[in-house]
């Protein structure tokens, strides 16, 4: 998908993960998929232009996703929703960004679908992840 990085950052993102089971909206349950400091170092860093971004949403709205773009009053951030269609092997599922800006919160949603998760969330709703755990 019109990547950038090289397959090491990939792997050094997927290292440290915390997915926990989220609340649900109707019958589709929340990925809480918080990123790491590291994580977050690598999604910074992260270099895709404006162009890339639409690549990638169009490619997933080919694939059965859609989107829903919003200010999150809560949390005081932009947050981008996204919804697989019922046919897609993600369904059941929702996939959320924030950040600052918008753009932000998209790249981040984006992070999260293809460098964490590979494209394949039922493993994060599942917490089959492999996660380390600090005792």
């Amino acid at each position: 998908m019109g990547q950038t990085n090289d397959r090491n950052e990939r792997s050094k993102a997927k290292s440290k993960k915390s997915v926990t089971a989220g609340g649900t909206y109707g019958k589709d349950e929340f990925i809480q998929l918080e990123l790491s400091k590291e994580q977050e170092v690598v999604c910074k860093a992260w270099v895709v232009t404006p162009e890339q971004v639409w690549d990638y949403l169009e490619e997933m709205v080919s694939d059965g996703y859609k989107f829903t773009l919003k200010h999150d009053t809560y949390n005081h951030c932009a947050a981008v929703f996204c919804i697989p269609s019922t046919e897609n092997a993600n369904a059941g599922y929702i996939l959320t960004g924030r950040g600052s800006r918008v753009w932000k919160a998209v790249k981040q949603l984006l992070f999260k679908h293809d460098h964490l998760l590979d494209g394949v969330w039922t493993a994060a709703a599942s917490g089959k992840l492999g996660l380390e755990i600090d005792d």
